[in-house]
């Protein structure tokens, strides 16, 4: 740099205003505090995708298993019912089938007292929107 623009750049320096120079220098972007973001979000991005990806299938297993649970209780008193009752119709099977689990245990204990498919028809009418 020559003497004269170093003069000339004392005299513009010299122009600036200390609040309007730092206003400036603070709204200057770091490129490595960019990167850094960037890669802050992307890592926050990812570590969430995997959280998300692990509960929804704890909460899937536990869905299933509780499905599970229910089809095979359901399963065993509907035979039990058929054993003891004799023929169920499907109107009565489909009913049993959609009980969720606890009423379908219940119903297991019950049907040990029936004597007759007019004990299990007045059972699900008692139960069915309990």
């Amino acid at each position: 740099m020559t003497d004269q623009e170093a003069l000339q750049l004392e005299h513009e320096l010299g122009k600036v205003k200390p609040d309007a120079a730092r206003e400036a220098v603070m709204n200057l972007t770091n490129p490595f505090i960019e990167l850094g973001k960037q890669r802050g979000l992307q890592q926050g991005l990812q570590q969430g995708r995997q959280q998300g990806l692990q509960q929804g299938l704890q909460k899937g297993r536990q869905e299933g298993l509780q499905q599970g649970l229910q089809q095979g209780e359901a399963e065993l008193v509907l035979k039990q019912l058929g054993r003891r009752l004799g023929t169920l119709s499907s109107s009565q099977e489909k009913t049993v089938r959609r009980l969720p689990l606890q009423k379908i245990e219940a119903l297991g204990e019950a049907l040990l007292d029936f004597t007759s498919l007019a004990d299990l028809t007045r059972w699900l009418r008692n139960n069915k929107n309990c």
